[in-house]
């Protein structure tokens, strides 16, 4: 994403630029800025991983 803003010449710079066939195809990639959605399943694993050790230790210990 680009913001131009409100300067005419701005504006006018940054939509010369998307002729570029570069420019456009780098923009055109999607881009993930706050992950790959997939944060609360590698919570929820790893919570678990850290359960089931917990529990084991205490076994080990008792």
């Amino acid at each position: 994403m680009i913001l131009a803003g409100t300067t005419r010449d701005r504006i006018i710079a940054l939509v010369m630029r998307l002729t570029d066939p570069a420019m456009r195809a780098t923009m055109s990639r999607p881009s993930l800025p706050y992950g790959d959605g997939q944060a609360g399943p590698r919570i929820a694993e790893t919570m678990l991983a850290w359960i089931a050790a917990q529990r084991g230790g205490l076994r080990a210990a008792g």
